[in-house]
């Protein structure tokens, strides 16, 4: 998955991921980040959320874990809180969006 968005330090940046799970059963959601800004600057964090069925789509909230970063964000930590949503379009397609808040130590 991937799309772009608007971080307060990375400004215009992309998040991208290809290491995402979410269990069908219990609606746990795991997922590693790369979020890149526009400068080639990078973010990794670690989420986990519990996700909940909708009609069309899901909701999900839960926390973030910054495991990484480079150029003005090595050696970068933090933790803090995420929520967002999904809507289904097809069985293999979507739109979706999500917000992350809390503090960036380096």
């Amino acid at each position: 998955m991937t799309g772009p968005g608007q971080a307060s330090y990375l400004g215009r940046s992309t998040a991208f991921t290809d290491s995402q799970f979410v269990s069908l059963i219990d609606g746990s959601i795991t997922a590693t980040y790369i979020l890149t800004g526009s400068n080639g600057d990078t973010l990794t964090l670690d989420f986990v959320a519990q996700g909940t069925n909708v009609d069309g789509g899901a909701t999900f909230a839960g926390s973030y874990t910054i495991v990484g970063g480079t150029g003005h964000f090595a050696g970068a930590t933090g933790s803090g809180f995420l929520v967002g949503g999904a809507l289904f379009l097809t069985a293999t397609d979507g739109i979706g969006a999500f917000a992350i808040a809390g503090p960036i130590s380096r």
